[in-house]
C-alpha cells in the first residue's frame, strides 16, 4: 500500500470521472461509478481522495459529489484482492446493499462491506453538497482471525451514536486525523488495537444477526472465541475445547473442514500471530523470544522458532531486529 492524494479539480471535466474510477479500483479493488441523474460524463466530477498506511491496513477520505459505487460480480472475478471494506459516515448520507441488507448512513454510522460479494453504495451529500466517507481497508484473513464471523454482518448497520460502534467511530476518525504524527512502530500497533475494537463492535453485532439456519456457523463463531480466549494457556487441546463448549471432538473437527486450517492449525496460527505482534512492539523489548513463545502457549522454543520462520519467512530474531533497526 502507498500513501497518495489526488484531485479531480485540476483535470478538464471530460477527464475527471474517467481519471476517479481510476482511483477508486486502484485504492479498493475493482469498482465502478456512475455519476446520479442524467448527466453526461464530459461534464465533470468533482471528487478528491487521500489515502494512508496504518500498519498492515489503510484508511482512506473520500470526498465526491453524488454519484452510485458499485462492486459487480465482473469486478470480483478479476480482482486478487481478499479483503472487507470498513464505511464510516463522516458528511452526507448513504445507502448500501449488500447481502439482501438495504440500510442508510448517517454520520458516525459504520458498515462492513464484504469483498467478495456484490455491493452497491448511494452518495447523497449534505446540504453544503460535501460527501465523505473514511473507509477502512482491511485485508479478509486479518479480519477473520478476530471475527470469525465478519461475512455474517456484511452490508449490516452499526449505529455510530450508541455502545461500542459509537466509541469504534471516533477511534477511527481520530486515527485518520492523527496518523500523520505516527512513526511506523506505532502505527502498527495503532493498527492492532483499531482491529481489535472492529472485531469487538462486529462481535457484539453478531448473536442477533446470524441467520437461523446457521447453527453450524455460531458453534464455529464460539468455539474460535473461546479458543482466542485461552491463547496463552500451554494446556488448551481439542479434548477440552471440545468439553468446554458441550461438543464431541468429532463435531469440533466437523465444524473446521470448510475452514483454511484445522483446530490444531489456527490455534499454532493465531499463537504465531500474536507473537509476531509482541516481537515487533516495543512493550515487549526486555522479553526474551522465549519468553514471548511461552507467553502465548508454546511449549518448546525451537518447535516455536521454525513454525515461525515457516509463515513469516524470518527467523523470531531477524523478525525483532527488522523492526528495531
Amino acid at each position: 500500500m502507498t500513501e497518495y492524494f489526488l484531485n479531480t479539480s485540476g483535470l478538464k471535466p471530460r477527464q475527471q470521472l474517467d481519471y476517479w474510477v481510476d482511483a477508486v479500483c486502484k485504492t479498493y479493488t475493482g469498482m465502478t461509478v456512475h455519476k446520479a441523474g442524467k448527466q453526461s460524463a464530459n461534464s465533470g466530477f468533482s471528487a478528491k481522495m487521500a489515502v494512508r498506511d496504518l500498519g498492515h491496513i489503510s484508511i482512506s477520505s473520500a470526498c465526491a459529489e453524488r454519484s452510485c459505487v458499485g462492486r459487480t460480480r465482473a469486478n470480483i472475478s478479476s480482482s486478487s484482492e481478499d479483503l472487507f471494506l470498513l464505511y464510516l459516515q463522516y458528511r452526507g448520507q448513504s445507502q448500501l446493499r449488500q447481502a439482501s441488507q438495504d440500510i442508510h448512513l448517517h454520520r458516525g454510522d459504520l458498515a462492513l462491506c464484504d469483498g467478495t460479494r456484490p455491493s452497491q453504495l448511494n452518495l447523497v451529500p449534505d446540504f453544503s453538497q460535501q460527501h465523505e466517507m473514511i473507509v477502512v481497508k482491511i485485508p479478509t484473513p486479518r479480519l477473520i482471525a478476530l471475527a470469525p464471523g465478519a461475512h455474517a454482518l456484511a452490508g449490516i448497520k452499526m449505529d455510530g451514536n450508541t455502545g461500542v460502534s459509537a466509541i469504534l467511530s471516533n477511534l477511527i476518525i481520530n486515527a485518520w486525523k492523527h496518523q500523520d504524527e505516527l512513526n511506523g512502530r506505532l502505527k502498527e500497533q495503532i493498527a492492532d488495537n483499531l482491529l481489535d475494537f472492529i472485531a469487538l463492535s462486529l462481535n457484539e453485532h453478531m448473536p442477533q444477526h446470524l441467520p437461523g439456519s446457521s447453527i453450524q456457523a455460531g458453534h464455529l463463531l464460539q468455539v474460535k472465541q473461546f479458543i482466542n480466549n485461552r491463547l496463552t494457556d500451554p494446556e488448551l487441546s481439542i479434548v477440552m475445547i471440545s468439553a468446554a463448549n458441550a461438543i464431541t471432538p468429532r463435531y469440533l473437527h466437523k465444524l473446521f473442514k470448510s475452514e483454511p486450517f484445522t483446530v490444531s492449525q489456527y490455534i499454532i496460527n493465531r499463537r504465531l500471530e500474536e507473537c509476531e505482534k509482541a516481537l515487533r512492539s516495543r512493550q515487549y523489548n526486555n522479553f526474551s523470544i522465549t519468553d514471548i513463545a511461552h507467553m502465548w502457549g508454546f511449549k518448546d522454543a525451537a518447535h516455536f522458532g521454525h513454525t515461525f520462520k515457516k509463515k513469516f519467512v524470518l527467523s523470531p530474531g531477524e523478525y525483532r531486529k527488522s523492526f528495531s533497526a
